[in-house]
């Protein structure tokens, strides 16, 4: 049998599938037929609707009409590209020259957007009449002679358009009639009509699209919804007054005001209630840096810099794909956002509190995005946690990122810069699974999470240290029983006057006793680190002890005592390894209270050295080298090893985790200068961000993302203040001995010789 020539032939209800079951909601579905308006050069777009009733319930004769002024369908148009799904015009014009007359970027490239009115209702009536051209092409402000109208009457069939399945079976898309009428002159885009907003005769040209026998139900609050959503397909944070894309909604001829809300409003919440305002933001792919202006001021992130290693959903990405920052390829984009704090109370910087009406606007809201001025549903949606906010917040840390719903922003993303991010088919949003979308998004959430670290966080500590002082302050207990004591002297009773001394005395003794605690966990914060470094070098020691001793016990049983040198071998290396873990306890036992011995002349090198032991595994292990220099210099300073040690072990493990980011030859260099009794000791890390600079001697304030403990640097400046000492961030570039991080430790206020 000869091969047979076969034609694909879709059946009707793929009118469903690409209209009722592909699009997600009404507002979806008139957000698609928004957008041909927009795609048509149309500077208004209407959505009436018609013969509804009070709370916009649904009637027999209701209709949703979607009306434009843009530059309307030729017949070629209609026959050959409106009626038939997937058509690829748009498709070819976007990749010929995506631009609009007007000069804006295509939206629709798929050829099925028309089909969501399907998802509103199943008798449509189209009308359209098409702008006249000039012999190139230029639009002459008047309209062709007549307009055409198309009217699909399908209420006729059912969901799945299958018809009577008993006597005509399955119905096929060719086997829909749409008729198509010319009527000369136009009646419904015509001049002689005013536009929705009553100002002034509508232009002779455009596109009305009928939509009755409706799908579903309508309510007030729906529309209200509705109305927001496709509100939201233009950028939220513009001030023009008169944009050249206006969306109105109206109720038998009337605009819907009720539903509206004041964009001049939102504006003034974020210009002068947002604690923090991130604009002029922009991703440059070439260079990998982040840039924009915090609150007015310029910042920059490098996404080449190691120390955002130190965020976990970074460490993590990288690992997983095995990729680099070399390899991202989502392409430029620009952001803005504007962070709230809905706890700020009105006597506790009254500049950012806010009531509840302004924090319920600005819960509407989320991180929208854009691609050329037009919004990527449902980005945005409060439902939508499109960048895994609110999932990382609740499983893993809350405090790592802004949020969700304290928070406003928009991303703004191109046709020209971001080809790889594609549009679903179904409308919601772009393709997630693809590594462009991954990549995309991680970039935006490090922004955000460099955000709260660092300016949000100081913000918060600020307002925590405020209310702190204002609570000190306001009691001021030592004041409050002095006053209390001249009250019971005024009135000449003893007996309150020694109650009040006795109270003072307990206060006294309860705060001496506070501050001893507290120097005594200052104390002891290095034993952690030294531990948790020696340990590993330790278990290793006691291993091959314990090999060396199950070896020697294994010998004896089998072939009785062995030779004498195996002996004295044996006994050698077990000596070995034991000095070894002597000498390492004994370093950490230092650190214990227990060791503690008064103030004492100290070689400073010597303590390094010893700390350096603690670490030689450990650098070792990480290709890291360091040196003293010079090699036998001596600065004795008055203090306790445990002080010493404390300093050091901080510093040697800052480094060392900085250190392990880096590709580049890892170093550590102490700089001694006995003549004027200071230090300098430093890597050649990636150093310490200058945002970080103000903050990384503060208590619980960490570099290191999520990993960092924050206590460090804070205790060993506590330590070294005690004797008169001091530790500071050289940020000089000329006075640094290595290009990361450097500190400067001065011992010349303190007792030394």
């Amino acid at each position: 049998m000869e091969a047979q020539a076969l034609k694909i032939r879709p059946y009707a209800r793929l009118l469903t599938m690409l209209g009722d079951q592909l699009i997600k909601d009404e507002s979806v579905a008139l957000s698609e037929l928004i957008k041909n308006s927009y795609d048509a050069d149309a500077e208004w777009v209407a959505v009436e609707f018609n013969n509804f009733g009070p709370n916009f319930e649904v009637m027999d004769n209701s209709e949703i009409v979607i009306e434009d002024d843009g530059y309307g369908m030729t017949r070629e148009v209609v026959e050959n590209h409106w009626l038939n799904p997937a058509t690829p015009e748009k498709y070819k014009r976007k990749r010929e020259n995506p631009y609009t007359p007007k000069g804006r970027i295509l939206q629709g490239e798929k050829g099925i957007g028309r089909f969501s009115a399907f998802k509103l209702g199943k008798e449509i009536k189209l009308v359209t009449r098409s702008a006249q051209r000039d012999e190139v092409g230029r639009i002459t402000g008047q309209g062709e002679k007549g307009e055409r109208e198309l009217y699909y009457g399908f209420s006729q069939y059912g969901n799945e358009f299958l018809g009577n399945l008993e006597t005509d079976g399955a119905v096929f898309l060719d086997e829909l009639e749409v008729t198509c009428t010319e009527i000369d002159p136009p009646v419904t885009i015509s001049s002689e009509r005013q536009d929705p907003f009553g100002e002034k005769c509508r232009k002779p040209y455009g596109t009305r699209l009928s939509i009755s026998a409706l799908e579903n139900d309508w309510s007030a609050s729906k529309v209200q919804r509705a109305w927001r959503k496709v509100n939201s397909l233009m950028p939220i944070f513009s001030r023009r007054k008169q944009t050249d894309f206006q969306i109105v909604f109206l109720k038998d001829g009337r605009i819907v005001s009720d539903f509206e809300r004041s964009q001049t409003e939102l504006l003034d919440l974020i210009e002068n209630k947002a604690v923090y305002r991130v604009t002029d933001g922009h991703f440059d792919e070439a260079s990998s840096r982040v840039t924009f202006k915090l609150n007015g001021l310029s910042e920059v992130i490098d996404l080449t810099d190691e120390r955002l290693n130190g965020y976990k959903f970074v460490e993590a990405y990288w690992k997983e794909t095995g990729k680099r920052v070399e390899d991202l390829s989502c392409g430029n984009f620009n952001f803005e956002f504007y962070l709230f704090d809905f706890n700020a109370k009105p006597n506790d910087g009254a500049k950012y509190y806010l009531d509840k009406n302004e924090k319920a606007r600005i819960k509407e809201h989320r991180i929208y995005l854009y691609r050329d001025g037009i919004r990527v549903l449902p980005y945005g949606d409060k439902e939508d946690d499109w960048l895994g906010i609110d999932v990382y917040r609740g499983t893993i840390k809350a405090s790592a990122f802004p949020s969700n719903d304290q928070m406003i922003g928009c991303v703004y993303i191109s046709h020209n810069d971001n080809r790889h991010l594609i549009d679903k088919t179904n409308r919601e949003g772009l393709i997630e699974d693809s590594s462009d979308f991954q990549e995309f998004k991680l970039i935006i959430k490090i922004i955000l999470f460099w955000i709260q670290r660092n300016p949000m966080q100081h913000y918060l500590d600020g307002k925590q240290a405020r209310a702190k002082k204002a609570e000190l302050d306001a009691g001021k207990p030592l004041a409050l029983m002095k006053d209390l004591r001249e009250y019971a002297l005024s009135i000449d009773d003893p007996a309150l006057e020694k109650k009040i001394l006795c109270v003072e005395r307990s206060y006294r003794n309860d705060i001496d006793q506070y501050i001893k605690r507290i120097e005594k966990v200052e104390n002891l914060a290095a034993v952690g680190l030294a531990v948790e470094t020696a340990s590993h070098d330790l278990k290793q020691v006691l291993s091959r002890v314990l090999e060396q001793v199950k070896s020697m016990r294994e010998r004896l049983k089998e072939s009785g005592l062995p030779p004498l040198n195996d002996f004295k071998q044996f006994f050698k290396k077990i000596h070995g390894e034991l000095l070894f873990v002597n000498n390492s306890l004994g370093d950490i036992q230092l650190l214990f209270p227990s060791a503690k011995r008064r103030a004492r002349d100290l070689d400073v090198s010597v303590v390094i050295a010893e700390v350096g032991s603690i670490y030689s595994e450990l650098m070792a292990r990480n290709d890291i080298s360091w040196e003293i220099v010079p090699e036998k210099a001596s600065l004795i300073a008055k203090t306790t090893d445990a002080v010493l040690l404390q300093v050091f072990i901080n510093l040697f493990d800052n480094s060392v985790y900085w250190l392990k980011t880096t590709r580049r030859t890892r170093k550590i260099l102490v700089m001694v200068d006995s003549a004027r009794a200071r230090i300098v000791f430093a890597d050649n890390g990636p150093g310490v961000l200058k945002s970080d600079e103000p903050y990384i001697f503060e208590d619980f304030y960490s570099g290191k993302g999520e990993e960092g403990r924050g206590l460090g640097l804070y205790i060993a400046r506590q330590l070294l203040d005690r004797y008169n000492f001091t530790i500071n961030l050289i940020t000089d570039a000329a006075e640094k001995i290595l290009p990361g991080a450097n500190f400067l430790i001065d011992f010349s206020g303190g007792c030394h010789e």
